[in-house]
């Protein structure tokens, strides 16, 4: 009787221990919070917002915070000559081309080639189920 009862409690253990790696394993794979710190957003004044180059998320709150400051920006569509300056990057922040990221504020488009700083919150992520 001693002998049944000690299989009977190695088997409750490792049930227990398997469905404990089972709520890790699950929990590990939920692709996206409600709310995420993003380095990379596209329309962060929006329902729609993008986070960290994750096309199947979408920040339905969009994002708020301090966002990205960017520093050596000249207007997308400026005139030659511009001189460069720092932007808030209130709307979206990217990569542009290897060299330079994209900024887009209400002022407009920026490609900027200076140091970066700072990040958006955004809120309301989900998958999409596209």
């Amino acid at each position: 009787m001693f002998h049944s009862f000690n299989i009977f409690a190695t088997a409750v253990f490792a049930s227990f221990c398997l469905l404990g790696l089972s709520n890790a394993r699950l929990s590990a794979l939920k692709p996206a919070q409600d709310q995420m710190t993003c380095s990379f957003y596209t329309g962060a004044n929006t329902s729609s917002a993008t986070c960290n180059d994750q096309p199947n998320v979408v920040c339905t709150k969009g994002c708020t915070g301090t966002f990205v400051t960017a520093t050596q920006c000249t207007p997308v569509n400026g005139p030659e000559g511009t001189t460069p300056s720092t932007q808030v990057c209130s709307i979206g922040f990217g990569r542009d081309t290897a060299r330079a990221k994209a900024c887009i504020n209400e002022m407009g488009a920026f490609s900027c080639t200076g140091q970066t700083s700072g990040s958006a919150t955004c809120n309301g992520c989900q998958t999409s189920k596209n």
